[in-house]
């Protein structure tokens, strides 16, 4: 999945980075030291202490337990999760905007905020805008390097000639997602590739282009390999600086004469536009949504932000101050916490075990010129992709995307080598405890990367199997059916006298090494072992019986309609090419329909086998600490003493 379907939660589309949901849990940090114990295999389930199970990127029941006829908690406030992401299938067929006077003083309008770190925009229905002003063609002096589009439409036909026939042949209609009648195969209309071009400047810049005619909107991504998979020892959290600062002060857009506003966010914001970043594991990146004519403006703005920010001393010292506060306040949120510390138990040496915004120690050590240092070798040419996506015409962006972007450094030197890391062989717990009510639990599996394609969509198809809609099957293994739903498990349920579990988050986003499949679990300490056994026995029953036709196509409906969704909007289709763009290639994300609908209940059974096994994974839990009381003395002072019934009634 990608950063914002989690693609953007898909963990996207996975749209992500942490889990897309949260939990209300107490509060309080006292940390106590980790313990780690390596196993060969899971002991048996206990009370006390048992293996357990726990999304480029939408209103729905969220995963939280019905109400159930058990002691109140100690926390009245109950756990709340981030909505499933399912939104029903809409694809709006292109039209042309329809013709209105332009009026004498056009105002920009205000775009929807992109949403980078929401697992996936919402629907989006764009009013009609005034026609963009005609985008200047680039000379030939100008003219970018081109590299063409892989299996473009506009391609000649075969010169071989058709059999004749009496009569004219016809197309067999589309009855499934990329399938016809016949059984041949019918490329996803969602990213056409006559609306597709690649353009690669002498200096390694990407560009990609998108035309969304009739829209009336643009959004300008610009992404840069400079994730916290790059950051040295001395240079961690040097990523989430630079993020932080760019688009508050550069060379050209300072800061406000009072200290506040200025910088190219202020300079999108004038505009009527919305603009927002990133920082991931394996990338950073800075969005900017605009009407379609400020193309250029936008572009200007996030080409200073990002090419040449203000990082002097005393910034970098203002953003170290509110970066550990950030980091505070995910520090004391057990969900967040249990994730960033299955991370750490799982990998030893690979740089996805520290978390993508850094760590409190890192970030006090950081030095500024540490940060300037990372900023000048990883924002160079070849590791920038500008994602122009809207009403735009191709060749008058990729103009500016040159005249704009042309003056990026070219790298130099290789590449960093990143060390790698084995799968684990072996079951393993790590357990802290704090001052909490209710336990954290996540169990942590290695996951493929990228590059192993079908695998990677095999799995994104099983997360949504598990935890997508009402009727998702850890739903209702773990808080019970809905009566409610829809679907193809929840007629034959019957609803249990106490869910397993107060919440529940399946998460696994793409990247490009292999990561980690996570379920993560909040329970009350004596259903603990109960949750932990039943979201287990759910992969074993994938692993031996597989899964049903009608399951496996719930869960590609509910997967599809997801990145369509995201795809409604020009932000969410530019996250998609952009976050695809960084890990493989932006095809990944034209291709990922036709590849979701090509997945096969063999494929769901033996990603479930490779990756999901008992004997090898991480159990990671943050567990209630014992909380003591103060003796009671009997010594005190009765400052007043009241019969009652005269307190109840108040005289």
């Amino acid at each position: 999945m990608n950063l914002f379907s989690h693609p953007f939660s898909i963990s996207a589309t996975r749209c992500g980075l942490t889990l897309s949901s949260a939990i209300v849990l107490a509060v309080g940090v006292q940390a106590a030291p980790a313990t780690t114990t390596p196993q060969s295999a899971p002991p048996k389930a206990s009370p006390s202490q048992a293996p357990s199970k726990l999304i480029r990127r939408k209103p729905a029941q969220p995963n939280v337990a019905p109400t159930a006829p058990r002691a109140t908690p100690t926390l009245p406030t109950p756990p709340r999760l981030v909505p499933p992401r399912v939104v029903p299938p809409r694809v709006v067929p292109p039209r042309a905007a329809p013709p209105r006077p332009a009026p004498s003083k056009p105002l920009p309008p205000r775009p929807v905020p992109p949403r980078p770190d929401a697992p996936k925009p919402g629907p989006h229905k764009p009013s009609p805008q005034p026609t963009p002003r005609p985008e200047p063609v680039p000379s030939k002096a100008q003219a970018p390097k081109t590299t063409p589009v892989k299996a473009a439409p506009t391609k000649a036909a075969p010169t071989k000639a058709a059999p004749a026939k009496s009569a004219p042949a016809t197309t067999a209609p589309v009855v499934a997602s990329g399938l016809t009648a016949d059984g041949k195969w019918v490329p996803s209309p969602l990213f056409a590739r006559a609306s597709l071009s690649l353009k690669t400047l002498p200096n390694g810049v990407r560009g990609v282009v998108r035309e969304t005619r009739g829209t009336g909107l643009v959004c300008v991504q610009v992404w840069v390999r400079a994730g916290s998979r790059f950051e040295s020892e001395a240079s961690s959290g040097a990523a989430h600086i630079v993020e932080t600062l760019a688009l508050r002060a550069s060379k050209n857009y300072p800061r406000g004469v009072t200290d506040i506003g200025g910088g190219a966010a202020d300079a999108i914001e004038n505009l009527g536009g919305a603009v927002g970043s990133l920082t991931s594991r394996d990338s950073t990146f800075y969005s900017a949504t605009v009407d379609a004519r400020f193309l250029a403006q936008a572009l200007a703005a996030l080409s200073d932000a990002t090419l040449r920010p203000h990082l002097t001393s005393t910034s970098v010292e203002e953003g170290k101050l509110e970066v550990e506060s950030s980091l505070q306040r995910r520090e004391t949120d057990p969900l967040l916490a249990v994730v960033d510390l299955s991370y750490r138990a799982t990998f030893a040496r690979h740089p996805y075990r520290k978390p993508a915004g850094g760590t409190s120690l890192g970030i006090s050590n950081l030095t500024p010129e540490r940060v300037r240092q990372f900023h000048n070798r990883f924002y160079v040419g070849r590791n920038i992709s500008v994602i122009v996506v809207g009403d735009v015409q191709a060749s008058g962006a990729h103009a500016l995307v040159s005249k704009y972007f042309g003056s990026a450094a070219k790298a130099s030197g290789a590449v960093p080598a990143i060390p790698s890391e084995k799968s684990p062989s072996s079951y393993k717990v790590i357990e802290r405890k704090r001052p909490i009510n209710r336990a954290a639990v996540a169990l942590s599996f290695r996951a493929p990367g990228v590059k192993s394609v079908s695998d990677v969509i095999a799995m994104d198809v099983l997360l949504a199997h598990w935890r997508e809609g009402r009727d998702a099957v850890l739903r209702r293994v773990l808080l019970g059916p809905d009566k409610s739903a829809e679907g193809d498990n929840a007629a034959s349920e019957v609803p249990t006298a106490a869910p397993l579990a107060l919440g529940f988050d399946v998460d696994y986003l793409t990247q490009r090494d292999p990561s980690l499949f996570i379920i993560s679990l909040v329970v009350e300490p004596e259903d603990r072992a109960a949750a932990i056994e039943a979201t287990l026995g759910e992969i074993s029953k994938i692993q031996n019986q597989g899964i049903s036709e009608a399951s496996l196509a719930r869960a590609k409906r509910v997967l599809s309609q997801q990145y369509i969704g995201q795809g409604e909007t020009v932000s969410g289709q530019a996250g998609a090419l952009g976050f695809y763009e960084m890990i493989d290639d932006y095809q990944f994300a034209v291709n990922y329909l036709d590849r979701i609908a090509r997945v096969t209940p063999a494929d769901i059974k033996r990603v479930a086998t490779i990756y999901l096994s008992r004997t090898a994974y991480t159990q990671a839990v943050i567990a209630p600490a014992p909380r003591e009381r103060a003796p009671d003395t009997g010594s005190g002072t009765i400052t007043a003493s009241l019969p009652a019934g005269e307190l109840a009634s108040g005289r």
